[in-house]
């Protein structure tokens, strides 16, 4: 039976045990919008929120926005986490972010919130610190080996300020690349792989048309 945005919210927050107030307060947001979604004459259609309201209720964003798929998240996996930042291991069950193609990569970064609509591989857990519109990718190639192999899964966080030596997805020449980003004395920003061995480039020159996508917060696999 076909439903509306607005009975499969009413249903989510009932199984959940939610009210109004409460969903308004965790997602951030006044509460006459929450009523408003709740509010079957109202007839809405969405929300550029139904990704953090369907965390909130630990449903699918996917289900909450259309009706497709099923109505509960994927069993949260679990992951063993190598962070960019220090390059400590723990173990983390976090919230699910969609694992995404690269070719959908620009449409994801420049939307101010997360994109409905976008075909989504699956969801996969994630520290609790990114942002809402971090995504993950494969990692394409060897450029960034050892540390990301070619298949690893990555994840991305827009919203991340990149700094020297940040892992950064960017957009050049026509295409995405995933790098280290190197500042010089002189503020001019490279991208670098990691890779010794590379056979590419060593330093290419982030020109004023190139495009920071994301920073990586880290490598995933499952445990």
């Amino acid at each position: 039976m076909n439903t509306t945005y607005t009975e499969r919210l009413l249903q989510a927050m009932k199984n959940a045990n939610v009210s109004q107030s409460e969903l308004a307060r965790a997602v951030g947001i006044k509460q006459q919008s929450i009523q408003y979604l709740c509010d079957l004459s109202k007839h809405a259609r969405g929300s550029k929120y139904t990704t953090e309201i369907a965390r909130h209720l630990q449903v699918s964003p996917e289900w909450l926005s259309n009706g497709g798929g099923h109505s509960t998240q994927e069993p949260a996996a679990t992951y063993n986490v190598v962070l960019a930042s220090d390059g400590e291991s723990s173990l983390l069950i976090r919230n699910p972010v969609p694992l995404i193609a690269w070719a959908q990569v620009m449409e994801w970064c420049k939307s101010a919130v997360p994109v409905s609509g976008i075909e989504v591989e699956e969801w996969l857990s994630c520290p609790e610190q990114v942002g809402a519109r971090a995504f993950a990718l494969r990692v394409r190639g060897g450029s960034m080996g050892p540390r990301y192999l070619d298949g690893d899964t990555i994840f991305v966080d827009p919203d991340e300020v990149p700094a020297h030596e940040s892992m950064v997805i960017a957009w050049r020449a026509g295409d995405f690349t995933f790098k280290q980003l190197q500042r010089d004395e002189n503020g001019a920003c490279y991208l670098t792989p990691l890779n010794p061995d590379w056979p590419g480039p060593k330093f290419q020159v982030l020109e004023d048309d190139d495009v920071i996508c994301g920073v990586v917060v880290g490598n995933w696999m499952k445990a």
